[in-house]
Parts: C-alpha cells; sequence; structure tokens
C-alpha cells in the first residue's frame, strides 16, 4: 500500500481559466476592438501551426539524410 502525503496548500493539477493561452486573449481583444469575428481569426491562427510543423519536419529528414 501506498500512502502520499499532503502538505496544505498542496492540490492536483487543473485546468482552468487561470491556464489560458496568451494569444487566445490577445486574439479574443483584438475581436473586440475591431469587431472581427472571433472565430475566423482563431481558424487563421491555427494555419501556421501545422506549416511551421511540416517545414520543420522536412529540415529533419534533409538534414539526417546528408549524414
Amino acid at each position: 500500500m501506498v500512502i502520499r502525503r499532503r502538505w496544505p496548500g498542496h492540490h492536483r493539477r487543473r485546468w482552468n481559466a487561470r491556464h489560458t493561452d496568451s494569444a487566445s486573449l490577445s486574439l479574443i481583444l483584438y475581436g473586440v476592438v475591431t469587431e472581427q469575428s472571433i472565430g475566423k481569426l482563431f481558424i487563421t491562427g491555427v494555419g501556421p501551426g501545422p506549416l511551421l510543423t511540416g517545414m520543420f519536419a522536412v529540415w529533419v529528414v534533409i538534414q539526417f539524410r546528408r549524414e
């Protein structure tokens, strides 16, 4: 039997509003101020992630094939 001690103030990590991504918060604020569609802003913000990931994967494959 394993006994796990807990100390005052210890709690399991939980994902809540305090952990909001700063990029998403800035997109929401920008959308509200400029009266743009927040949904469209998020969709537009998703594109660069997979694009950069794919470009990095191609670069890694090229670098390792040279060796």
